[in-house]
C-alpha cells in the first residue's frame, strides 16, 4: 500500500514512470527515503495512508508547533499540497491556542511564559531556515502575524531578542505596521 501511495508523489514519478529503463525501486517496490526528518515523514505517510485531517499524533508532541512546521516542510519537499494546507491550518490553530492559553499568564505576569517563548523562537528559526520566501500563505506569513500580536511580551524574552535569521524582522515589522494601520 505504501508503494502505491509514494508512486503518486511528484518526487517519485521518475522512479516509477520510466518504462524503458525502470529503476531499481520500480523493480523491487522498495524506496529508501533519506529525508533528514523521519518523524515528519512518518506523520506525512500516516496522513496519506489514513487520510486523517486532524493530525492527532501532534497533540501529544512536546513541541507541537515545531512538529507541525516540520510536517509542513516535509509536505512541501514531497510536493503534497493538501497536507501543506492541513499543516498550515493546524499551525495557525496551535498558535492561536498558545495565545489563548497564555493570555491569563500574560495578564497576571506581563510575560508570555518561557515554554511558549522558547517554542515560538524555535519555530521562527525553523521557519526562516527551511521554508521558501515565496509561499503566499505559509509559515513565513503565519509566524510573524502571531508574533506581532504578542510582540510586547515576546520582546521581553532574551531568546526572542537574539533571533538573527534573515527576513524575520522585516516580516515582523510589516505585520506590526499592519496592526497599527
Amino acid at each position: 500500500m505504501l508503494f502505491k501511495l509514494l508512486r503518486k508523489l511528484p518526487p517519485f514519478h521518475g522512479i516509477f514512470m520510466n518504462s524503458t529503463h525502470p529503476l531499481q525501486e520500480a523493480k523491487t517496490s522498495v524506496i529508501e527515503i533519506t529525508h533528514e526528518d523521519s518523524e515528519a515523514v512518518e506523520l506525512m505517510i500516516n496522513w496519506m495512508y489514513y487520510g486523517d485531517t486532524h493530525i492527532n499524533v501532534m497533540d501529544k508532541a512536546q513541541q507541537p508547533i515545531v512538529s507541525c512546521l516540520r510536517l509542513w516542510i516535509a509536505a512541501d519537499f514531497y510536493q503534497v499540497p493538501a497536507l501543506k494546507t492541513v499543516a498550515r491550518d493546524f499551525l495557525n490553530e496551535l498558535l492561536q491556542e498558545l495565545e489563548d492559553k497564555n493570555s491569563e499568564s500574560i495578564t497576571s505576569t506581563g510575560s508570555i511564559g518561557s515554554t511558549a517563548s522558547t517554542e515560538i523562537c524555535k519555530a521562527i528559526e525553523l521557519t526562516y531556515s527551511s521554508t521558501p520566501e515565496t509561499e503566499e500563505v505559509g509559515p513565513r506569513k503565519i509566524i510573524p502575524y502571531h508574533c506581532a500580536r504578542y510582540y510586547r511580551y515576546l520582546s521581553e524574552s532574551p531568546m526572542f531578542r537574539t533571533i538573527t535569521v534573515e527576513g524575520f524582522w522585516k516580516d515582523l515589522s510589516r505585520e506590526l505596521h499592519s496592526l497599527f494601520e
